[in-house]
């Protein structure tokens, strides 16, 4: 009986790494961008505006099949979508190496959000069935990993343009999640042995509506704290550099800075991994992230460029988890629904990332930067104050 145990803990944890493994694949989509925006500017020679239609491009993407995700997603076999979704997005950054006319590379943007934020919402709902009571350990970890993406992302792209070009760059990220995705297929057959028998017979059970998930009070409240977190994040990578900048740092110190936030955020989301297994979700919520909001709002006060790096570790740190734990908390109402759940908060996610950002740059153009920065660092205390409402099932 114990090698029976045994036995499936170690198919579990091998379908968990597969599904990580892919996931720093699917991450580095987010991040890769950013050091080649000027890049693409020079090669199609249009202008700044033009240049924001990729992100706009994979924005809009993303926001269609979460919302066709949301109505289909439990009905089918989300582990086949999900392996779906990642070849879509790597054939893309293939396609897109061989630099086509630029209307071409915005509709292959396009297709990046399709394939990213579908595997996405998936590999959470995914993640979430594999331990009943580990739902916060489990997702936790997955986005630790989808840090380690993130944070290598923009690093792969800018050592590649270093030296070759544009196309070098975008071939070295496909053949880069080839591998990974190569790597997680060779655990894949351990995937359909991974999930119990109870959860396949509650995912037969079409009763529960897409209307349910939305009429939830708590559905609205998590999806609000996870598109207020990523705004924070994204827009924290968007505008920290050139506000620092304005500050006096180098440009490489201004880099840095979120780099080392993305440090914060994944060595977080790895240690709340433990921590979910022992608190209430809920709490770590509240009380991480009023922590971690307090800490930036201190140095948002003070306004000095060292506390400002500081208090983004920490705040990182605090604050990573809030998307996983947000995941976690809602699987444990609706276990029957994962597809959906996760659909739904990727949904709000993808929303904080096309809207926030933007939104702080017309605030610090129209009023001043040091205003904007103030705004954009109340997410986290915006996040602990709705989660004082969240009814949970732990």
């Amino acid at each position: 009986m114990d090698q029976i145990s045994s036995n499936k803990k170690h198919v579990i944890i091998k379908a968990a790494l597969a599904f990580c493994i892919a996931f720093i694949g699917i991450a580095i989509s987010q991040t890769m961008l950013g050091p080649m925006v000027p890049i693409i500017q020079v090669t199609y020679n249009i202008s700044l505006s033009q240049n924001g239609l990729l992100p706009f491009a994979q924005g809009v993407g993303a926001i269609i099949v979460l919302i066709i995700s949301m109505a289909v997603a439990d009905r089918f076999n989300k582990r086949t979508l999900m392996m779906i979704a990642y070849v879509i997005y790597n054939i893309v950054l293939y396609i897109a190496a061989f630099l086509p006319p630029y209307w071409l590379m915005v509709v292959l943007f396009f297709f990046v959000g399709v394939g990213t934020r579908l595997f996405d919402a998936l590999a959470n709902a995914n993640m979430s069935e594999l331990g009943a009571e580990r739902k916060g350990a489990f997702l936790s970890l997955l986005h630790g990993f989808f840090g380690i993406g993130a944070l290598i992302g923009p690093i792969i792209a800018n050592t590649v343009l270093t030296k070759y070009d544009l196309g070098s760059s975008l071939l070295s990220i496909g053949c880069v999640c080839s591998v990974l995705f190569f790597i997680s297929l060779l655990l894949s057959p351990s995937w359909k042995r991974a999930f119990p028998a109870e959860i396949k017979i509650i995912n037969k059970d079409t009763n529960h509506s897409l209307l349910l998930l939305l009429r939830s009070k708590t559905m609205w409240i998590l999806g609000l704290s996870c598109m207020l977190y990523v705004g924070f994040a994204i827009g924290i990578a968007t505008w920290i550099p050139s506000y620092l900048g304005e500050m006096g740092a180098s440009s490489h110190f201004a880099a840095a800075a979120v780099s080392l936030l993305w440090v914060g955020i994944i060595s977080g989301r790895f240690v709340y991994s433990a921590l979910s297994l022992k608190y209430s979700i809920k709490s770590l919520i509240l009380v991480s992230n009023l922590i971690g909001g307090s800490v930036i709002i201190c140095a948002s006060i003070i306004n000095t460029v060292e506390l400002y790096v500081i208090g983004y570790i920490v705040s990182g740190f605090f604050i990573g988890a809030v998307t996983p734990l947000s995941v976690a908390i809602a699987n444990k109402i609706y276990p029957a629904m994962a597809g959906r759940i996760s659909s739904m908060i990727i949904l709000f996610v993808s929303f904080g990332m096309m809207t926030i950002p933007p939104v702080i740059g017309v605030i610090a153009e129209n009023v001043n930067f040091h205003t904007a920065i103030f705004i954009l660092n109340l997410c986290p205390i915006l996040i602990a104050a709705l989660s004082v409402s969240l009814k949970t099932k732990q």
